[in-house]
């Protein structure tokens, strides 16, 4: 006799089909030319965080991480390196790193569903062996009214090296 239960894999599927359509709905909202205010207030958060970053101004950008931020990077030449927030703040307060010169920053595309957004951007930059587009998929969370970095995901040519 069957069971009138559904399977976990079932349950699993719809919950993914679920999400899915309700993401690209959101999508389907920002596609129309119009961002939503959500929208605006996240890509000012990462102007905000961008420009502290390029100052090397590391209060700032330690306070627009969430408490539970996460880099990961991952480089042409293959790799995978996972940095806590707490390396990321030690790295950026070395001399000289603040002011890696960028040739160009671009949002490609920037999202919210619900208190989470996701950003896709591309930065030109010069770390050290001329310059290199590195590709970053951010993930933000609203905290208390503010958006906060969680994830930040790289590809860059090659993977940062520990000092």
């Amino acid at each position: 006799m069957r069971s009138l239960m559904p399977s976990l894999s079932s349950v699993i599927y719809l919950a993914i089909v679920a999400e899915l359509l309700a993401v690209t709905a959101v999508a389907q909202q920002s596609e129309s030319g119009t961002a939503t205010a959500a929208e605006a207030d996240l890509r000012k958060a990462v102007e905000r965080f961008i420009a502290a970053a390029d100052r090397g101004n590391v209060a700032d950008v330690s306070a627009m991480y969430h408490p539970d931020f996460v880099n990961i990077r991952v480089a042409d030449e293959g790799g995978v390196v996972r940095l806590t927030r707490e390396q990321v703040l030690q790295f950026l307060a070395r001399p000289g790193v603040g002011s890696l010169p960028t040739k160009e920053t671009t949002v490609q595309h920037a999202e919210v569903a619900d208190d989470q957004g996701l950003v896709l951007l591309v930065r030109v930059k010069d770390l050290g062996q001329g310059w290199e587009p590195m590709f970053y998929s951010l993930v933000w969370k609203k905290q208390g009214g503010d958006w906060r970095l969680w994830r930040e995901f790289v590809h860059q040519r090659r993977l940062p090296k520990p000092h």
